[in-house]
């Protein structure tokens, strides 16, 4: 894989020199490209790591969990000096996807293997979902942002397979901001009663919202109210 990526590296950096000679909007796409050749590089050991050969017993090491923690801190590192566009979102999205759920499918393979290793699995499992989710729910505010709601709409369903709590939460603010307010509202308010009192960050962002939209429809109550200020999301 790495002269695959080295080759098309070298083939975008005069495409890059060209670019950067004619507007910042231009250039952005090939700096784009050579982050997604960086990132498919940098998971291919990661993803060697969860692939033993001829057979061996599936493991996962303490240096297996570091890496995918540190690949996984990397894309949060970077999506924090990303552009918002979708231009700019997809490419490195539908790529963070593609590896997600490769590692997804590699680690499911632990599913019958010894009680330690299966729940290491677990944790990481769980954090790749709360990560796809992460990508997903970005892509859906970057369409609605740009006014795409169909676009917005389909990430949501994908974004719902991963975290389907935060996804929720935008779906009601998309059906608000749409005008269907018994919609946004009836969402919340199921997902509050199905939410686990252990969830109190989730159901707590959840309440927060409902109430805020109960207010702004001229129906808050204050039983509606109270669990908001009981978890600390309202003085």
């Amino acid at each position: 894989m790495a002269p695959h990526c080295d080759s098309a590296r070298a083939a975008l950096v005069p495409l890059l020199a060209a670019a950067s000679m004619e507007s910042y909007a231009h250039t952005y796409s090939f700096l784009v490209r050579l982050q997604v050749l960086q990132e498919l590089q940098a998971a291919v050991p990661l993803l060697s790591r969860l692939e033993p050969p001829d057979g061996s017993p599936l493991r996962i090491d303490a240096a297996a969990e570091a890496a995918l923690e540190e690949t996984l801190g990397q894309w949060d590192a970077r999506a924090a000096s990303m552009s918002s566009s979708i231009q700019a979102l997809e490419p490195v999205i539908a790529l963070r996807v593609c590896l997600g759920h490769e590692l997804l499918a590699r680690l499911d393979g632990f599913g019958e293997a010894p009680p330690s290793q299966a729940a290491a699995a677990g944790r990481l499992r769980g954090e790749l979902h709360r990560k796809l989710g992460g990508c997903w729910l970005r892509l859906a505010k970057s369409a609605r942002a740009a006014g795409n709601t169909e676009s917005a709409g389909n990430a949501l369903a994908q974004a719902r397979l991963h975290d389907s709590t935060l996804a929720t939460v935008q779906c009601a603010e998309m059906d608000w901001a749409a005008g269907r307010a018994h919609d946004a509202l009836s969402r919340l308010r199921q997902q509050c009663a199905k939410l686990e009192t252990d969830a109190q960050g989730a159901l707590a962002e959840s309440l927060l919202l409902l109430a805020r939209l109960t207010g702004a429809a001229g129906e808050a109550e204050a039983a509606e109210a109270e669990p908001c200020r009981s978890l600390g999301a309202l003085p």
